[in-house]
């Protein structure tokens, strides 16, 4: 269905739409006539009508539309997997576009009524059989300079599962663990925030349960 507008406003509308008519057959410019839009909403008055459909009807999407929204949602399910799982032969993250590719090599379909999450969690066991993945965690450490520790801080801290430790001795010293994923996000913000004089050390990966859910 159509977003539903929470007010439509006679000023709005005129953005919304290119005429205020209803046609029946907007291709070949034939409008509806006044007595189906009586029966059908009650009313024929044009811009009642179009407010009415803009609220509660049907959006007609293009194939062009779908197969862009098709992409988009692949593009997202890739991404998903790309950030949460490992490649074993060396514990780093894969690119997206690695993931893609398997993607289209097992010829994986979507699944209009599941959402990107549930998907990319079924597809990881289907992977299996084209890469060396596994869903995991990193635990890393991050050495970072006292004058740029609170920065640091705050700029990591929203890409962080969970903490685990904490030192201000002499340098902020941080233990955590991170979504695959986040990892060169990290190492980036460390090294632009010290100027190259923090680190990002990677301490070990952990396999989770692929039965869980994508969030867990």
């Amino acid at each position: 269905s159509f977003s539903k507008f929470d007010v439509i406003r006679e000023k709005d509308i005129d953005e919304v739409l290119q005429a205020h008519s209803v046609f029946t057959n907007v291709s070949k410019g034939t409008l509806a006539k006044n007595k189906d839009l009586e029966r059908c909403f009650g009313s024929t008055d044009q811009t009642e009508v179009c407010k009415m459909i803009l609220e509660s009807g049907q959006l007609q999407v293009s194939q062009k539309e779908r197969k862009a929204e098709a992409e988009k949602t692949l593009h997202e399910i890739a991404t998903i997997v790309a950030d949460k799982c490992i490649n074993t032969d060396n514990n780093l993250p894969f690119p997206v576009s690695i993931i893609q590719t398997a993607m289209k090599e097992l010829k994986f379909s979507l699944k209009p009524n599941r959402g990107a999450k549930q998907q990319a969690l079924e597809l990881i066991p289907d992977l299996k059989k084209q890469l060396p993945i596994e869903r995991a965690q990193m635990r890393i450490r991050l050495g970072i300079p006292e004058k740029h520790a609170k920065d640091v801080k705050k700029a990591v801290s929203h890409l962080l599962s969970t903490t685990e430790n904490e030192n201000w001795d002499f340098e902020y010293e941080l233990t955590a663990r991170i979504d695959p994923g986040a990892y060169r996000s990290i190492s980036d913000l460390v090294s632009a925030s010290t100027k190259g004089a923090g680190n990002v050390e990677i301490l070990d990966c952990k396999v989770q349960d692929t039965t869980k859910t994508i969030d867990d």
